[in-house]
């Protein structure tokens, strides 16, 4: 029972998040929303709007003049001005002067075209409103405008509007985003504080886009480092889109598909995110795990819910998969602890906070996120550069080993016998040993050859003991090898220990059985024995081919060595590569 607890607690987040969603749904005015700041004490109250009829003349309005009809006017909170409507708005304030800031400015922010009037004088304008959508301009998605003193004398005041909202495109769940008296330089100030940390971020993840993106054309190709440099790229133009609004005064007809835009990459930003950890972990059946992030992403995407919830609900699928993967990883090998306690927190932000998430937690938890990656990653480098030290000196060991002085002595010495009684078998003898230091040389300089070259090398070193021993050794090789690459000289290796260790004193078969499923590459090498010795499979051979396989990072590869009856068994399996990868 004890290895579900992971998926039962996960079940328990989904089930809390899933049946929190409907409250945020109905509760949550903030969805599709800006950011508000808290309002001063000079707060604008009874919010009064009337629709404006069709038959009504410019001149018999009256959104501006004190003491109309109220019959037709409603309350309102602002957040529910109305979409696809010709309005006038009323809003009173009570102004006590000596409360206000030095600068005092009115702040509207929303989706419409504006002209307001303070105590029914001409305030500002923003866009042109109109009775359709063809006579509409659109104004601005935020309008700030200086109140100067002669309008706030204590007491009460009205700010009145002629409001037209066609082009907002998308039924959204809030159009009205702000309305507020403001200390302009105030405002100023925590724009600027805000863009300046939205640029550093955005500028961070820029860089090490970049970065990754050259570690993996020039120094390793990774698929973990390409994938961590897109996500990289897609976070900075989701923040840099979700930052427009305090860049950029857009025509508010432009808000809809600034919305979508956010909501494709946070998709796209969602699913990568899991993706990074899938290639990380180098984890088998990565079909199963795209598919199944895929399908539950849309499955979102599909559903009645605002942007921002939807966003939110991305991200939760995100984390939610993420957090599966570090969870098996963790049982596994021990890693992801770390990062796991991470996403539970974020997990747990997006369920108690989603409305705070939106607007702050995004940003701040994701770059959090980076970070552990980063910090992983370097720790990944570190351990390759650690491995290319190594596999400097295992060349260095193997021509070594390939060239030891009594390997050479015995060879010459039969060479010197055989130029006397058989100069034909010195000729070949000769041609051999080239061919062997030859083939050797060029293992050295690759990683992976083409198992049918390292047959070559096996069968060269063979005949090279056949004549020394005057036997008839032979090389069976049982299975289809075209298209199979093999760690170089470690076949080799395993040939030169038989010789290395025993004295084989009649014609023997060794036989080599390859098998493939998939990438997995199985490869059993059959050697005699006929004088048997306790040491053979533990000696310097075999040291050489675990380095070798750890040198290449093949994490799942597995190597076993054993006797047999009269036959020394030496078993490898591994991950073949693709032919451009060497």
């Amino acid at each position: 029972m004890g290895k579900y607890k992971p998926i039962i607690f996960l079940l328990h987040v989904a089930l809390i998040f899933f049946s929190a969603l409907p409250a945020w749904s109905q509760n949550n005015n903030s969805a599709d929303t800006e950011y508000r700041p808290s309002m001063p004490n000079n707060v604008f109250t009874q919010i009064q709007i009337r629709p404006i009829k069709s038959n009504e003349s410019s001149t018999s309005i009256q959104c501006h003049a004190s003491g109309v009809d109220q019959s037709d006017w409603q309350h309102i909170s602002f957040s529910e001005l109305p979409q696809n409507q010709f309005f006038c708005l009323r809003a009173k304030i009570n102004i006590q002067r000596e409360t206000l800031s030095s600068n005092p400015s009115l702040l509207v922010g929303m989706l419409g075209s504006t002209d307001f009037r303070w105590d029914n004088k001409p305030l500002i304008s923003n866009g042109l409103p109109a009775r359709s959508f063809i006579d509409e301009d659109p104004g601005t998605i935020k309008t700030l405008v200086r109140l100067s003193d002669d309008l706030l004398n204590d007491g009460e005041h009205m700010l009145s509007a002629t409001i037209s909202t066609f082009k907002v495109g998308k039924e959204l769940d809030s159009i009205g985003y702000v309305l507020a008296i403001v200390d302009e330089q105030k405002l100023a100030n925590m724009v600027l504080l805000v863009s300046m940390l939205s640029a550093f971020f955005i500028g961070v993840l820029v860089i090490l886009f970049v970065i990754f993106q050259l570690v993996n054309w020039l120094y390793q190709a990774e698929k973990s480092y390409q994938m961590f440099s897109v996500l990289c790229l897609f976070a900075a133009l989701l923040l840099s889109v979700e930052q427009a609004k305090f860049w950029l005064d857009y025509p508010y007809n432009w808000h809809a598909l600034r919305l979508s835009v956010i909501l494709v990459l946070t998709f796209i930003t969602s699913f990568l995110l899991p993706m990074f950890y899938v290639a990380y972990f180098r984890l088998k059946q990565v079909k199963i795990w795209v598919t199944s992030s895929l399908i539950s992403l849309i499955i979102i995407s599909l559903l009645d819910l605002s942007y921002d919830t939807t966003s939110v609900v991305l991200f939760f699928a995100a984390l939610f998969w993420s957090l599966v993967i570090n969870l098996l990883q963790i049982r596994k090998s021990g890693q992801g602890k770390a990062v796991s306690v991470l996403i539970l927190i974020g997990i747990g932000f997006i369920i108690f906070y989603p409305e705070y998430f939106v607007e702050f937690g995004f940003a701040m938890f994701f770059i959090a996120i980076v970070i552990t990656m980063l910090v992983a990653l370097i720790k990944e480098m570190r351990q390759h550069k650690a491995r290319s030290l190594k596999a400097e000196r295992i060349k260095t060991e193997l021509l070594r080993r390939n060239m030891q002085p009594h390997f050479l002595m015995n060879c010459l010495t039969q060479l010197m016998e055989l130029i006397e009684t058989k100069p034909q078998d010195a000729l070949v003898l000769i041609s051999a040993l080239s061919q062997e230091f030859r083939q050797l040389t060029q293992h050295n300089e690759q990683d992976y050859v083409p198992l049918f070259d390292e047959i070559a090398l096996c069968k060269n070193h063979i005949q090279i003991m056949s004549i020394r021993y005057q036997k008839d050794y032979q090389l069976a090789v049982v299975g289809e090898v075209e298209g199979i690459w093999v760690p170089s000289a470690i076949l080799h290796s395993l040939v030169e220990n038989c010789f290395t260790h025993n004295k084989i004193s009649s014609d023997r078969t060794f036989e080599l059985k390859v098998t493939q499923a998939g990438r997995q590459v199985n490869l059993t090498l059959i050697t005699p024995i006929e004088n048997n010795t306790n040491h053979q499979g533990t000696g310097s051979g075999n040291h050489f081919i675990h380095a070798k396989l750890a040198e290449l990072n093949q994490k799942e590869a597995e190597f076993a060595s054993y006797e047999s009856g009269d036959n020394w068994i030496s078993q490898i399996s591994y991950l073949n590569i693709n032919t451009t990868a060497n």
